[in-house]
């Protein structure tokens, strides 16, 4: 496996997940209407990071090395419910659905700190992990008119999802395009029992 030149590690939901969540985001987007710069994340991109790596000049290692951390992690019962905002930097907003655990006795912040101890070229983050799915990415900060909007109407169409549990996680290459980012999974690392 070549290098990557932009990467990270995360949880994706199955599909009945996803489902339910095509259908709240179609109907948010019909409530909200056209709006100027307003970018709806794609499905194929749905994800819970668990740790972005930045540039990966050798995959295989890390892959390995994770893969080796993760067999001891319990698999980890989540559901998506609740909707926030937080903003990025001073370009805007995003837009997110809430990732919770379900039980104690395996949590995911439990499994991005196994995560983060996983050496590569980029150091471990420092902020404390918040568990969210970006859904859309709003032209302004959240205290703006079209976060706030957006923020509401998926508050009234997504409501808790029925619980899924993860039992794997993946390495994803993130590859800069005309049309956005493509999202590739490079390794699959299960979780152990």
């Amino acid at each position: 496996m070549a290098g990557l030149a932009r990467a990270f590690v995360a949880v994706v939901p199955p599909p009945p997940v996803r489902s339910a969540l095509v259908a709240a985001v179609r109907d948010a987007r019909a409530a909200v209407g056209p709006a100027p710069g307003l970018r709806w994340v794609p499905p194929a991109h749905w994800h819970v990071t668990l740790r972005f790596l930045g540039a990966v000049a050798e995959p295989e290692r890390v892959v390995t090395d994770l893969a080796a951390r993760l067999t001891s992690h319990r698999p980890v019962t989540v559901r998506l419910g609740g909707v926030g905002t937080f903003p990025v930097g001073g370009r805007g907003a995003v837009v997110w659905a809430g990732v919770h655990d379900v039980g104690a006795d395996a949590r995911l912040a439990d499994l991005a700190a196994v995560v983060d101890t996983v050496p590569c070229d980029r150091p471990a983050p420092t902020r404390p992990f918040r568990a969210h799915l970006s859904l859309v990415r709003a032209p302004e900060p959240p205290s703006g008119r079209v976060g706030p909007a957006v923020s509401r109407a998926l508050g009234r169409h997504l409501g808790a999802t029925a619980p899924w549990v993860a039992t794997e996680v993946v390495v994803v290459s993130s590859v800069p395009g005309s049309e956005g980012h493509r999202h590739e999974v490079v390794a699959r690392c299960p979780l152990g029992a």
